[in-house]
């Protein structure tokens, strides 16, 4: 009744609703969910997949993009920029997927009851000329040319049935594959609005993830440009829960924790403490449910949105996660323990992100090359920054042995490793070829890159995760030097024909270079925080990993499902565990 007089729904009998909607009707199952955080109200939900042909047939014309941790993070580092006092608000958008008004002729697809029997009736009736279709078939071997009925007729319900009412829903509504699409295009229209309304003297930074809004006013006149924010708001007709407005210096914005006085992102205290609890059990018990893991990844791949440099070390727990069937609960590794401790460790030290602020681009700072012929393994790499002849720049060169790098032979021939390799010269460039960016230069990162003609890796440092290995150990290593750096590490590929320099230096061919000017580098004594230790543990964990997935193959070669078992209501790790918000 209250959504029908906001004209969200409106009634009618079956008889009008068949007489004008025709065969385009349907009639829909619904289901209520607690709202989160809230015990007092609930959501509706109209199910428009389970015997219909709705969601099926909607065909969304192109991605909804929302802004995430990265986006935040350019915004509080353009923040810190400009300088000045900043002030955040956050507001929550009532019922926003059902805003968008839907065409009256396709009022009759998202329809349902509250009370009656219209939708198993028309299934009975359906049903049964099915199998009067099928006898005749059987009996006559006449097949009836005409396509199946899907939809019942008039004629075929009683007048009982006909009489009930039915409503409809005149807006988009949760559950229909469309509304969500339909509310994003919405969103970004009001959105822009308000940026052309506010004009250049009174601009805010405004984001919109789905129907939570976060806002940052600027300048010293900064509640100026929120409140005609929420004016124009307003104006429109957008329904804003009042009671969900919230904001100051710091603010909590979709799990994320937003420092616009520190130009800080991060996550919230109550995911974090989630984080470590669980990252502490599972270490303290050595075994985890491979479901249960695949689902607690998803959380720690949020947090290694803010979190950047923890994001290499997933990629292992990736690897396990999918080595067997879910409810397979193995005993741990020691390298993915060791992990799971780290995690737990660096989220009790910091749960804060600097944002870039005054940072530099300070170009290619260094280049550098691999070599893996048989036994023959060596990395080397100059600096290029500031050097005009190579002769007066700073330069390694490494020879690699089973003693210093065991894993580079793990796979056999060491051109197996070959990328690992190139990204250990990535890596040791960094520690020995950079210099610490200190605050005054630049409070958040520093952009660097390094030239390589081994592509591959300009990929890898992009996205800065991967499960192979020894490849992710080295990876997790650089993430590690780089934010003791306060630097982005990026590489950027050479043709061979430009690198031949540092191709030289792994053919210890040094004429190029000064002596004086060799850094001498010894990989047992480089400051390393991480690798040596998951190194040491490497093996067991490729030899573990290889097990578990030979028994899984094995199994599904003897006739085993492949997604076996069914998962019971509330096995979810979200309803035995919920993410603190």
């Amino acid at each position: 009744a209250k959504e029908a007089k906001l004209g969200m729904m409106c009634t009618m009998t079956l008889r009008e609703a068949m007489a004008e909607f025709g065969d385009t009707l349907n009639i829909a199952a619904t289901a209520a969910i607690e709202k989160k955080g809230r015990t007092d109200e609930v959501r509706v939900l109209y199910d428009g997949t389970n015997g219909l042909d709705l969601n099926e047939c909607i065909r969304v014309r192109d991605q909804v993009r929302y802004p995430t941790a990265s986006d935040a993070k350019v915004v509080v580092g353009a923040m810190a920029d400009e300088g000045g006092p900043h002030f955040s608000l956050k507001y929550d958008v009532l019922k926003a997927h059902r805003q968008c008004p839907v065409v009256r002729e396709d009022w009759g697809r998202q329809a349902c009851q509250v009370k009656g029997s219209a939708a198993s009736r028309a299934r009975d009736v359906l049903r049964q000329a099915a199998e009067a279709a099928e006898r005749v078939r059987v009996s006559t071997g006449r097949v009836d040319s005409a396509r199946p009925r899907l939809k019942p007729r008039v004629e075929d319900l009683p007048d009982e049935v006909l009489d009930e009412v039915v409503w409809l829903n005149t807006v988009g509504t949760f559950g229909v594959g469309s509304a969500g699409y339909w509310w994003g295009r919405a969103g970004a229209a009001i959105m822009r609005l308000t940026h052309y309304a506010l004009g250049y003297s009174h601009a805010i930074w405004a984001l919109l993830y789905s129907d939570d809004g976060w806002l940052v006013g600027r300048s010293e006149r900064y509640e100026v440009g929120l409140l005609l924010h929420l004016f124009v708001l307003l104006i429109v007709g957008v329904p804003l829960s009042w009671h969900k407005v919230s904001g100051g210096i710091q603010c909590d914005w979709i799990g994320y924790y937003l420092d616009v006085g520190r130009f800080e992102v991060g996550i919230s205290a109550a995911r974090a403490a989630w984080a470590v609890r669980w990252l502490e059990d599972k270490a303290r018990e050595r075994r985890v449910q491979l479901g249960e893991l695949r689902e607690g990844l998803g959380r720690l791949q949020f947090i290694a949105g803010p979190l950047e440099h923890l994001r290499p070390f997933l990629g292992p727990l990736y690897a396990w996660s999918c080595a067997g069937p879910r409810y397979l609960r193995p005993p741990l590794p020691v390298m993915v323990l060791i992990i799971l401790r780290f995690l737990a460790s660096e989220l009790r030290r910091s749960t804060m992100t600097r944002c870039a602020t005054k940072a530099k681009d300070v170009g290619e700072f260094f280049r550098l090359d691999a070599k893996a012929e048989g036994e023959e393994v060596a990395i080397g790499g100059w600096r290029s920054s500031g050097c005009s002849r190579t002769r007066d720049a700073p330069w390694f060169a490494v020879r690699l042995n089973r003693r210093n790098a065991p894993w580079a032979f793990a796979r056999g021939e060491a051109f197996r490793t070959v990328a690992s390799l190139e990204l250990l010269g990535a890596l040791v460039g960094l520690m020995v070829l950079c210099p610490a960016f200190p605050a005054a230069d630049a409070v958040g990162t520093a952009t660097l890159s390094c030239g390589t003609d081994n592509q591959g890796n300009s990929y890898l440092l992009d996205k800065c995760l991967t499960t192979k290995y020894p490849l992710g150990v080295v990876l997790m290593e650089v993430a590690c030097q780089a934010a003791l750096k306060g630097a982005t590490l990026r590489a950027r590929w050479l043709p061979r024909l430009q690198n031949e320099e540092a191709d030289a230096l792994t053919n210890a061919d040094f004429s190029h270079f000064d002596p004086a000017h060799r850094i001498e580098v010894d990989l047992e004594t480089l400051p390393f925080v991480v690798m040596p230790t998951l190194f040491a543990e490497g093996d067991a964990y490729v030899s573990e990993l290889g097990e578990l997935k030979a028994a899984e193959a094995k199994r599904i070669s003897e006739g085993g499902e492949r997604h076996p078992g069914k998962r019971m209501k509330k096995d979810k790790l979200a309803d035995r565990d919920p993410w603190a918000s």
